[in-house]
């Protein structure tokens, strides 16, 4: 995804959707986006489960939610 698509999402909680290359499914994670580098190409996630970092090049969507939907 381009930079500046990525950068309005720092500091938000959002929906992100992966795939990887091999994989048929996808997977998604909600959390807060911590960090993102950008010369790597990696994002830093920090949600209930735990801490994910994730490659930039296998997200599909990203959109940012509100905590409410997801709180269990």
């Amino acid at each position: 995804m381009k930079e500046n698509t990525l950068n309005r999402f720092k500091g938000k909680f959002c929906k992100i959707v992966t795939r990887e290359t091999d994989e048929e499914k996808a997977h998604a994670v909600v959390g807060i986006v911590k960090e993102i580098d950008h010369y790597e190409g990696l994002m830093l996630i920090n949600s209930k489960r735990g801490t994910y970092v994730l490659n930039t090049d296998t997200i599909i969507a990203i959109k940012p939610t509100t905590r409410r939907r997801f709180a269990q």
